[in-house]
């Protein structure tokens, strides 16, 4: 086949596959080409939607036990394989052409291309009924293992999602949430209780307009108005939430540029009466995507010890629908939790219409009606997910501005400034805190840090102390008296208080 180039109008030859991975249940595209371009790249994702549908209509039937399977019921995968003898820009380029559109490529330009490219086979190939003409004992998907082993080759997508990408800058969210809403029906979520007691953290830098000499508000530091809302992962322009982390450390790294010199307010928030919450992202795949150091969270017991099952269960009374058996349900979650984490960058934010419309139809399905948390009725009030930034070593939580005026109490804040920046090492130190407010709302700085200081000229042996305080500070011992901000965050980075 012959592949023509949009941008220069360059023709080239190449072969296309369905490589079928019934394994882990999916399809990926496979294409040979000589001095693989960016340009060729480009193309490639103009015409997969077209490609996908050519090689759909081949079908293999493949055993499986005392059944057929058919690659027909395979979905396919966001990710392909390409084999090429060399490329004319760099690997990096050539992969962040595909991850732009939400795809992932696996770039094969050893020996092994110059095998399949000279191969005989039709354009259409399964990886269960072919075998490479060089290699009989090899099979065409064994060029998946060439990935890091402890990144599972499996799919996170489903076809829906894979056409999504595609075409995200094009579709509204209410079009992208019409697709997905339906994809819930009968899905089952295991899911956090927020208990009374926590402590959340949400934190605003300094600007002209946010600083202490003009005054700052509880309202300053609580979810913004209407009309200063942007669009971002969970809301839409102009529906505001509260973005806040269960860890203080987090936000450091969730507010974006902190360099040294610059200075924040962090502020605590803790939870009056326990909140009901959806969880998106929580899978393997997606902490072995990022890189996670923690295990998966596991919440078990019922909600005294952190955990609801919540079945969608209003259609399937209703005869709409069913239940999702255990695998399929598994396979929807992780679909929907690789596609809600997609990183963002500082131009795409046309990816986070994908989010919201993910975010939306977990939080307006059937099963979003109030359930009994504690002996109160409760909708959920909001989705806990895992931070990019920190490669899910820690979690950020959205909550709706009604659960937040109803369910939080302001704790305290805390004038911050960055020390130093060097990579994921950041050393801050704390300048002041507020933990009273006036009558119209204003913050009384107490024009002095919390934490206990040396006298000047005296040491003191400093011993780190197990837990957080009640306010969710760390806590450390100077000469068997209590202090804090001493730690590290969980991903072993330095956080050091001076």
């Amino acid at each position: 086949m012959v592949l023509r180039c949009t941008d220069n109008g360059e023709q080239a030859p190449f072969r296309m596959y369905s490589i079928n991975d019934h394994l882990h249940g999916c399809r990926y595209l496979g294409f040979t080409i000589p001095r693989l371009s960016v340009e060729h790249c480009r193309a490639f994702i103009d015409f997969m939607p077209q490609f996908q549908t050519e090689l759909s209509e081949v079908e293999v039937f493949v055993p499986s036990g005392s059944n057929t399977v058919s690659t027909t019921e395979l979905p396919w995968s966001n990710r392909l394989v390409i084999y090429t003898d060399s490329t004319t820009a760099s690997k990096s380029d050539i992969l962040t052409t595909f991850q732009t559109k939400g795809l992932e490529a696996l770039l094969i330009d050893n020996e092994s291309w110059k095998h399949t490219r000279s191969s005989e086979r039709a354009d259409t190939s399964s990886s269960h009924d072919t075998s490479d003409t060089q290699n009989p004992s090899r099979s065409l998907a064994d060029p998946t293992s060439c990935l890091d082993p402890s990144l599972p080759w499996r799919a996170p997508s489903i076809p829906i999602l894979d056409d999504l990408w595609l075409r995200l800058q094009e579709l509204e969210i209410d079009e992208i949430y019409a697709l997905i809403n339906p994809l819930l029906s009968g899905a089952l979520i295991s899911t956090p209780v927020i208990p009374s007691g926590t402590v959340l953290f949400r934190g605003r830098p300094f600007t002209n307009t946010f600083n202490k000499t003009r005054g700052i508000t509880v309202s300053e530091l609580s979810y913004p108005p209407p009309a200063f809302t942007k669009l971002g992962r969970i809301n839409r322009p102009n529906q505001p939430f509260f973005y806040c982390s269960a860890a203080q450390e987090v936000i450091y790294y969730e507010i974006s540029g902190l360099s040294a010199g610059e200075e924040l307010v962090l502020s605590h928030w803790r939870a009056k009466d326990p909140m009901l919450i959806h969880n998106i992202g929580y899978t393997q795949f997606v902490f072995d995507r990022l890189g996670a150091k923690r295990p998966l969270p596991v919440w078990t017991g019922d909600w005294q010890h952190r955990r609801l099952e919540i079945p969608d269960e209003q259609l399937v009374r209703e005869a709409e629908s069913h239940l999702l058996p255990h695998d399929e349900n598994g396979r929807l979650q992780e679909a929907l939790g690789s596609a809600f984490m997609s990183d963002v960058g500082d131009n795409e934010a046309y990816k986070y219409k994908l989010t919201v419309a993910i975010a939306e139809a977990f939080l307006h399905r059937p099963w979003s009606a109030h359930k009994i948390v504690g002996s109160q009725p409760q909708r959920f009030c909001g989705v806990l997910y895992p931070t990019v930034r920190m490669a899910a070593n820690g979690d950020n939580l959205a909550l709706r501005p009604e659960c937040v005026d109803a369910h939080l109490e302001f704790v305290k804040a805390k004038h911050m400034r960055i020390d130093e920046r060097t990579g994921n090492s950041i050393t801050f130190r704390i300048l002041d805190f507020a933990d009273t407010v006036s009558s119209d709302g204003i913050l009384q700085w107490k024009g002095r840090p919390p934490a206990f200081t040396l006298p000047p000229g005296d040491t003191g042996e400093f011993t780190l102390v197990e837990g957080r305080d009640e306010d969710g500070d760390y806590v450390i011992s100077v000469d068997g008296k209590i202090c804090h901000w001493v730690g590290e965050d969980q991903r072993g980075n330095a956080l050091k208080l001076r």
